[in-house]
């Protein structure tokens, strides 16, 4: 991933989000070569990532490298173990989940999600935008504010 972080950066933002063909879609059942190699090389940038905010990226993770990001995944299990404690906890306060409906996540989240509900009991609202993938908040910008607007309007 450190190797290119332009590629690393442009690959994964394509791959997780709503613009990629149906049958490059990531999945989490990674190949042989990792990864890297389960992500597709875009002809193009999307429209809502422009070359500049990539070189920006790619430059701040060339300096940093991916270990921080990564460690959090690294460390799942003492995650799991660290949250036990709250294991059936609600979510009490107001509260909207914004998701694309072409996240790859939530192919794996469904049972979260059937959850909300009860788990979020101060639940008001669930916005889902049908073009947007994995980065909701970049590539369905408009929609996302409206709906948070929409919902701080309601408190």
């Amino acid at each position: 991933m450190r190797r290119d972080p332009a590629v690393t950066l442009r690959r994964t933002f394509f791959t997780l989000s709503g613009d990629v063909p149906e049958a490059q879609r990531w999945n989490p059942d990674l190949p042989e070569g990792g990864f890297l190699a389960s992500l597709a090389e875009p002809a193009a940038l999307p429209a809502w990532l422009p070359e500049a905010e990539l070189a920006l990226y790619a430059e701040t993770y060339r300096r940093t490298g991916f270990r921080g990001g990564l460690n959090w995944y690294r460390n799942i299990e003492r995650n799991w173990m660290l949250m036990a404690p709250f294991a059936g906890a609600r979510i009490q306060v107001p509260a909207l989940f914004v998701a694309g409906r072409r996240d790859p996540v939530l192919g794996w989240a469904g049972r979260a999600m059937e959850a909300l509900p009860q788990a979020v009991p101060g639940l008001l609202g669930t916005v889902l935008v049908e073009t947007a993938g994995h980065w909701v908040q970049q590539e369905a910008a408009p929609e996302v504010n409206a709906a948070l607007l929409g919902f701080l309007k309601g408190l």
